[in-house]
């Protein structure tokens, strides 16, 4: 036993659900922890410290128009992850297409001090990082229930932790920064680097640690995904003779087909097979 878990692979694969918790709201709360990086953004994207808003009400409630229009993106996105065209997709598939969404949103927001454009471009490109960013985010949180759906109660509270620690590792990390750092307009941009590097690099990690979690033992065991990702290749390496079953009768060859097909499904086969409709009946 360590530390209540029975392996270090359930350990870890507890560890990655912590760390996708956290960057369902990364985001975001990297955005709030540089206020006057974002409300000054206009500033920073044209380059000109002593630049005037082109609409003063947009810049002075940037943070409240991005979290609103956040809770829009996502309740647009949230009932995609029941049709049968996202069921079908693959964990992993799942997985990269949030994870890069979620990244490209985060990037675009930094990158526009460096290139330099105009108060209506940043604008657009504020409206562009909160699509990527909650569409993202929608698909990143239906992937990791749907991960944890089969594992213990634990691990769903494991999520729900990370979730909850994200606004404390971020803000620990703005009151480190700000009591080391100047509040000038240069020290407020290399901060907005800081605060979004990092977001972005524990986003990145809760990817590549769900792409490891396909060679993780208990991961195997609990998920149907990554339990047949291990069979496949175990098969891979076995030998099969062309006699083997000749004279066994069909009737119990079938049978075995049929078990084997049944417990063959990949987690997308699963959800791909599962009507929606009863589901929602049951419990609403």
């Amino acid at each position: 036993m360590l530390l209540g878990f029975s392996s270090a692979a359930e350990l870890y694969t507890y560890v990655t659900c912590v760390i996708l918790g956290i960057s369902f709201l990364l985001p975001l709360k990297v955005m709030v922890s540089a206020p006057r990086f974002m409300t000054d953004y206009y500033k920073y994207a044209t380059g000109d410290p002593d630049a005037e808003p082109n609409n003063p009400f947009f810049w002075a409630n940037v943070l409240g128009i991005y979290a609103a229009a956040s809770l829009v993106v996502q309740m647009l996105f949230a009932p995609t992850v029941l049709t049968r065209t996202v069921r079908r997709l693959s964990l992993s598939t799942r997985f990269t297409f949030a994870v890069s969404s979620m990244l490209a949103g985060a990037a675009v927001i930094p990158l526009m001090p460096v290139v330099k454009v105009t108060q209506t471009v940043a604008m657009v490109v504020l409206f562009v990082s909160i699509f990527l960013s909650s569409m993202g985010k929608a698909y990143l949180e239906a992937t990791t229930y749907t991960l944890v759906s089969s594992m213990p109660p634990k691990f769903m509270s494991g999520a729900m932790f990370g979730a909850s620690l994200c606004g404390v590792i971020t803000s620990v990390l703005q009151c480190v920064i700000k009591g080391s750092m100047e509040n000038t307009y240069e020290s407020v941009l290399k901060q907005s680097y800081i605060y979004f590097s990092l977001g972005m690099v524990i986003i990145a990690a809760s990817l590549v640690m769900t792409y490891s979690l396909r060679c993780n033992s208990y991961a195997q065991e609990n998920v149907a995904e990554y339990r047949m990702m291990k069979q496949a290749n175990s098969d891979e390496g076995g030998c099969h003779n062309g006699t083997d079953g000749e004279n066994e009768p069909v009737a119990k060859m079938e049978e075995e087909n049929d078990v084997d097909e049944e417990a063959g499904m990949t987690t997308a086969e699963q959800l791909t097979a599962t009507p929606v409709l009863p589901v929602l009946k049951k419990y609403t």
